[in-house]
């Protein structure tokens, strides 16, 4: 059986990436009313697109926590989905993305 390599995301897609992650930050968007940092911020997008398991907080009662990965180990396409989530979250909440393409 023959397989087809899978291409791992693009160094263009990771300045997008990331720049999108900062101006979210940088707009103060809360979810539950709680701030996060960029990392954070990462992983809450990369667990979207990998529809990532959630479970609980041994150290916090009713608090989750979300089994993602880092956007470094998306494919190629599992990277353009990322972005249009971003982009999409990003224009329901308010923040103005600046032109990367």
């Amino acid at each position: 059986m023959m397989r087809v390599p899978i291409e791992p995301r693009t160094e263009q897609q990771r300045i997008r990436i990331w720049a999108t992650i900062d101006e979210v930050v940088g707009a103060h968007i809360t979810i539950n009313g709680t701030a996060y940092n960029k990392y954070q911020w990462e992983q809450i997008f990369t667990g979207l697109v990998r529809h990532q398991q959630m479970v609980e907080n041994p150290n916090e009662k009713g608090s989750l926590i979300v089994l993602s990965c880092r956007e470094k180990e998306l494919t190629k396409d599992e990277a353009s989905i990322m972005i249009s989530l971003m982009e999409v979250f990003c224009a329901e909440n308010g923040v103005k993305l600046h032109d990367r393409r």
